[in-house]
Protein backbone atom coordinates (compact mmCIF):
# COMPACT_ATOMS: atom_id res chain seq x y z
CA UNK A 1 0.00 0.00 0.00
CA UNK A 2 2.91 2.05 0.75
CA UNK A 3 4.84 1.84 -2.30
CA UNK A 4 1.22 2.17 -4.41
CA UNK A 5 1.07 5.66 -2.58
CA UNK A 6 4.40 6.75 -3.78
CA UNK A 7 4.11 5.71 -7.01
CA UNK A 8 0.65 7.67 -7.00
CA UNK A 9 2.27 10.69 -5.78
CA UNK A 10 5.41 10.72 -8.18
CA UNK A 11 2.84 10.11 -11.14
CA UNK A 12 0.84 13.50 -9.68
CA UNK A 13 3.93 15.16 -9.62
CA UNK A 14 5.39 14.33 -12.99
CA UNK A 15 1.81 15.32 -14.64
CA UNK A 16 1.51 18.40 -12.92
CA UNK A 17 4.85 19.77 -13.82
CA UNK A 18 4.70 18.15 -17.68
CA UNK A 19 2.42 21.11 -18.19
CA UNK A 20 3.42 24.47 -19.81
CA UNK A 21 3.11 26.42 -17.30
CA UNK A 22 5.34 25.60 -14.57
CA UNK A 23 9.69 25.35 -14.76
CA UNK A 24 12.48 25.54 -12.33
CA UNK A 25 15.65 27.68 -12.29
CA UNK A 26 19.09 27.78 -11.13
CA UNK A 27 20.62 31.37 -10.03
CA UNK A 28 23.92 32.56 -9.46
CA UNK A 29 24.80 35.99 -8.66
CA UNK A 30 27.61 38.44 -6.89
CA UNK A 31 26.14 41.56 -4.89
CA UNK A 32 27.23 44.30 -2.99
CA UNK A 33 25.96 45.94 0.34
CA UNK A 34 26.02 49.50 0.31
CA UNK A 35 25.45 50.89 4.67
CA UNK A 36 23.03 54.08 4.53
CA UNK A 37 23.64 56.07 7.60
CA UNK A 38 21.21 58.65 8.76
CA UNK A 39 21.76 60.99 11.68
CA UNK A 40 18.53 61.45 14.01
CA UNK A 41 18.04 64.98 12.68
CA UNK A 42 17.20 63.51 9.03
CA UNK A 43 21.09 64.61 7.97
CA UNK A 44 22.20 61.81 5.63
CA UNK A 45 25.60 60.56 5.63
CA UNK A 46 27.58 59.58 2.30
CA UNK A 47 26.88 55.62 1.96
CA UNK A 48 29.82 53.29 2.45
CA UNK A 49 30.63 50.30 1.54
CA UNK A 50 29.24 47.44 4.12
CA UNK A 51 30.05 43.95 2.17
CA UNK A 52 30.03 41.60 -0.89
CA UNK A 53 29.77 38.20 -1.80
CA UNK A 54 27.60 35.61 -4.20
CA UNK A 55 24.19 34.46 -4.14
CA UNK A 56 23.12 30.71 -5.24
CA UNK A 57 19.49 30.25 -5.64
CA UNK A 58 16.71 28.00 -6.88
CA UNK A 59 13.13 28.29 -8.09
CA UNK A 60 9.50 26.86 -9.16
CA UNK A 61 7.60 28.74 -11.05
CA UNK A 62 4.21 28.60 -12.25
CA UNK A 63 3.34 30.49 -15.11
CA UNK A 64 0.38 32.49 -16.64
CA UNK A 65 -0.76 34.52 -19.44
CA UNK A 66 -1.87 37.84 -18.90
CA UNK A 67 -2.92 39.04 -22.47
CA UNK A 68 -0.75 38.61 -25.84
CA UNK A 69 2.65 40.07 -24.76
CA UNK A 70 2.65 39.84 -21.13
CA UNK A 71 2.69 37.15 -18.69
CA UNK A 72 3.63 36.39 -15.39
CA UNK A 73 5.21 34.04 -12.98
CA UNK A 74 4.62 33.22 -9.04
CA UNK A 75 7.77 30.98 -7.29
CA UNK A 76 8.91 29.94 -4.31
CA UNK A 77 12.56 29.31 -4.07
CA UNK A 78 15.79 29.41 -1.60
CA UNK A 79 18.66 31.84 -1.98
CA UNK A 80 22.39 31.05 0.24
CA UNK A 81 24.22 34.55 0.56
CA UNK A 82 27.55 34.43 1.74
CA UNK A 83 29.62 36.78 2.40
CA UNK A 84 33.12 37.07 1.30
CA UNK A 85 34.03 40.57 3.23
CA UNK A 86 31.29 41.94 5.95
CA UNK A 87 31.45 44.10 8.81
CA UNK A 88 29.16 42.07 10.57
CA UNK A 89 30.44 38.64 12.13
CA UNK A 90 27.61 36.42 10.05
CA UNK A 91 29.26 34.95 6.69
CA UNK A 92 26.58 33.43 4.91
CA UNK A 93 22.31 34.22 5.32
CA UNK A 94 20.00 31.24 4.12
CA UNK A 95 16.23 32.75 3.27
CA UNK A 96 13.20 31.47 1.56
CA UNK A 97 11.81 33.69 -1.56
CA UNK A 98 8.76 34.50 -3.08
CA UNK A 99 8.61 35.71 -6.01
CA UNK A 100 6.25 37.31 -8.44
CA UNK A 101 7.60 38.42 -12.20
CA UNK A 102 6.07 40.42 -14.75
CA UNK A 103 7.66 39.50 -18.44
CA UNK A 104 6.86 41.56 -21.52
CA UNK A 105 7.45 40.00 -25.21
CA UNK A 106 9.74 42.50 -26.74
CA UNK A 107 9.83 43.40 -30.04
CA UNK A 108 13.64 41.91 -29.88
CA UNK A 109 13.38 38.38 -31.16
CA UNK A 110 13.14 35.50 -28.57
CA UNK A 111 13.71 38.57 -25.54
CA UNK A 112 11.62 39.85 -22.96
CA UNK A 113 11.95 42.21 -20.22
CA UNK A 114 11.54 41.41 -16.82
CA UNK A 115 10.55 43.19 -13.67
CA UNK A 116 10.31 41.18 -10.27
CA UNK A 117 9.69 41.21 -6.66
CA UNK A 118 11.53 39.24 -4.18
CA UNK A 119 10.74 38.85 -1.10
CA UNK A 120 12.89 37.16 1.48
CA UNK A 121 12.13 35.30 4.49
CA UNK A 122 15.22 34.73 6.92
CA UNK A 123 15.24 31.34 7.61
CA UNK A 124 17.69 31.25 11.10
CA UNK A 125 16.30 33.04 14.37
CA UNK A 126 20.23 33.69 15.57
CA UNK A 127 21.20 35.99 12.99
CA UNK A 128 18.15 38.13 13.89
CA UNK A 129 19.27 41.70 15.27
CA UNK A 130 22.49 42.69 15.64
CA UNK A 131 23.99 46.12 16.00
CA UNK A 132 23.01 47.14 12.24
CA UNK A 133 19.67 45.56 12.81
CA UNK A 134 19.78 42.28 10.41
CA UNK A 135 16.02 41.90 9.74
CA UNK A 136 13.71 38.97 9.23
CA UNK A 137 12.45 40.18 5.58
CA UNK A 138 13.27 41.95 2.97
CA UNK A 139 12.62 42.95 -0.54
CA UNK A 140 14.31 43.62 -4.14
CA UNK A 141 12.94 44.63 -6.80
CA UNK A 142 14.47 42.36 -10.19
CA UNK A 143 15.09 44.62 -13.40
CA UNK A 144 16.58 42.43 -16.57
CA UNK A 145 15.95 40.45 -19.37
CA UNK A 146 15.10 36.60 -20.48
CA UNK A 147 16.30 35.19 -23.50
CA UNK A 148 14.77 32.07 -25.26
CA UNK A 149 17.55 30.44 -26.61
CA UNK A 150 16.01 26.79 -27.15
CA UNK A 151 12.85 25.07 -27.16
CA UNK A 152 13.19 24.10 -23.38
CA UNK A 153 15.59 26.61 -21.48
CA UNK A 154 15.77 30.14 -20.90
CA UNK A 155 18.44 32.76 -20.03
CA UNK A 156 17.76 35.48 -17.71
CA UNK A 157 20.20 38.19 -16.23
CA UNK A 158 18.92 40.28 -13.63
CA UNK A 159 20.20 42.82 -11.40
CA UNK A 160 18.43 43.54 -8.07
CA UNK A 161 17.32 46.65 -6.25
CA UNK A 162 16.52 46.87 -2.46
CA UNK A 163 13.01 47.91 -1.73
CA UNK A 164 13.18 47.02 1.57
CA UNK A 165 16.10 47.05 3.66
CA UNK A 166 18.15 43.94 4.22
CA UNK A 167 19.18 45.90 7.70
CA UNK A 168 17.31 48.51 9.37
CA UNK A 169 18.39 49.67 13.11
CA UNK A 170 18.82 52.94 15.25
CA UNK A 171 21.76 53.43 17.69
CA UNK A 172 22.44 56.05 19.98
CA UNK A 173 24.47 56.95 22.95
CA UNK A 174 24.37 59.46 25.88
CA UNK A 175 26.44 61.31 24.62
CA UNK A 176 26.33 61.11 20.70
CA UNK A 177 22.97 61.63 18.40
CA UNK A 178 20.80 58.42 17.51
CA UNK A 179 21.75 56.83 14.19
CA UNK A 180 19.64 55.41 11.75
CA UNK A 181 21.65 52.10 9.90
CA UNK A 182 19.92 50.81 7.01
CA UNK A 183 22.03 47.99 4.10
CA UNK A 184 21.03 47.43 0.74
CA UNK A 185 22.15 45.20 -1.51
CA UNK A 186 22.67 45.25 -5.59
CA UNK A 187 24.47 42.95 -8.02
CA UNK A 188 24.09 41.32 -11.04
CA UNK A 189 22.29 37.83 -11.48
CA UNK A 190 22.92 34.70 -14.01
CA UNK A 191 19.75 32.18 -14.53
CA UNK A 192 19.19 29.13 -16.17
CA UNK A 193 15.55 27.97 -16.35
CA UNK A 194 14.18 25.07 -17.63
CA UNK A 195 10.67 25.07 -19.07
CA UNK A 196 9.04 21.66 -18.86
CA UNK A 197 6.39 22.79 -21.68
CA UNK A 198 8.55 24.42 -23.89
CA UNK A 199 8.66 28.03 -25.16
CA UNK A 200 5.22 29.30 -26.81
CA UNK A 201 6.23 31.11 -29.36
Amino acid sequence: MKKLLILFLVFSVSQIIAQDNFKIEANAGVFAADLVTTLFSNEQRPDRFFGAGSVLSGNFYYSHDLVKKFYLDYGIGYSHYYFLYSETAEDYLPYLTFKIVANYKSFIKKTDLTLGLTNHILLLENLFGGIYGRRRFFSNLDLGFCFHPGKNWDLKLTTPLTVIYMNKAEVGSFNGPLVKYKVGVTGINLGLVYKFGGNKE
